[in-house]
């Protein structure tokens, strides 16, 4: 009987050993998983709050989805090109995998992006470095040339029946064009604007001493009178604009913007916009993390992967797809 009450005792001790060695072997397995998780940095300009909020929800459930960790670095209000390029070689230094970028100055980060690249994937967002479209973007071009398309027929849709071929007036207002996004669009809305009949294209920009956009924009129109159509060309310039129109009324101007932040979205339903155009952020975000997980240090070329965009006025405002891709669920 003691024999066999002594063996049982060394069986259970055993099965001790073995259980307790299989937690240890499961928790260190589950330690180096967590230790070899990559980690990957995304760097975006930022003049205000909810900036990329469709962008980063795009990120985020890339990064769930592949089990990655990611660090979120946007600039500072209104920052630098010197700013962003202190961000990347602090993100490069601190061990990043790869970085995904939203350039704040397309020509002054171009030389660094290029020299990083040869130790680093960067894979861009929104804007491009150079004069470049970005890796995962709309097309910028076509966007611009789509809301010319847009702002010349509602202008001639004003025209009453029978009346006389009339000069219309377009306001572009040439902000942000540090940035390869806001060229590319200026250029196609330029370009369309210009091989129509009887349009005025207007330039409007900061000087010396305009600090405040929105104040010149207010300015502007009210010399040139309601019968401007003004643009803006990205979301800052976008939510200056909507300011203007709610300072000074919103006037019978046709009024044109770019982006999706809450404001701008609260803006064309508030009817401080005519029309605006937005790109599908949430996929941008979503390919962007994925392309620069799949990016080899020196690979040389990738297709720019194209974006959807849209007009939206505020009859469609609330179709399904604007719904879902203008008002997420938080």
């Amino acid at each position: 009987m003691k024999d066999n009450k002594k063996a049982r005792i060394k069986i259970l001790i055993l099965l001790a050993g073995a259980g307790l060695i299989l937690l240890i072997g499961t928790e260190f397995t589950r330690y180096r998983k967590n230790m070899e998780r990559k980690n990957y940095s995304v760097i975006l300009y930022q003049n205000t709050e909810n900036d990329w909020r469709s962008l980063l929800e795009g990120i985020k459930q890339a990064a769930y989805d592949a089990q990655v960790d990611v660090n979120y670095v946007t600039l500072p209000q209104n920052g630098t090109a010197e700013d962003a390029i202190s961000l990347l070689k602090r993100e490069e230094e601190n061990g990043a995998e790869g970085i995904l970028l939203a350039a704040v100055d397309s020509a002054a980060l171009e030389e660094t992006v290029e020299d990083m690249k040869t130790r680093i994937p960067i894979v861009t967002v929104e804007t491009g470095i150079g004069t470049e479209d970005a890796d995962i973007t709309a097309d910028n071009y076509a966007m611009g040339r789509e809301l010319g398309k847009k702002i010349v027929e509602d202008l001639k849709n004003q025209q009453k029946p029978g009346e006389e071929s009339q000069e219309y007036s377009v306001a572009i207002i040439c902000e942000f064009m540090k940035r390869s996004s806001v060229v590319l669009r200026y250029q196609g809305l330029k370009d369309y604007l210009e091989a129509q009949e009887n349009i005025q294209i207007m330039e409007w920009s900061r000087s010396a001493g305009d600090y405040n956009l929105t104040l010149l924009i207010e300015k502007m129109i009210n010399q040139k009178g309601d019968g401007v159509a003004v643009v803006a060309l990205d979301k800052y310039a976008t939510e200056a604009l909507i300011d203007a129109s709610v300072r000074r009324g919103q006037g019978t101007n046709l009024k044109y913007g770019f982006g999706s932040t809450e404001k701008i979205v609260s803006g064309l339903d508030k009817g401080n916009l005519t029309a605006l155009m937005y790109q599908n952020e949430f996929n941008m975000g979503y390919l962007g993390l994925n392309r620069l997980m799949n990016k080899k240090t020196r690979e040389k070329e990738y297709m720019t992967e194209t974006i959807m965009y849209k007009i939206v006025t505020r009859d469609t405002l609330y179709e399904e797809e604007n719904q879902r891709l203008l008002f997420p669920i938080n």
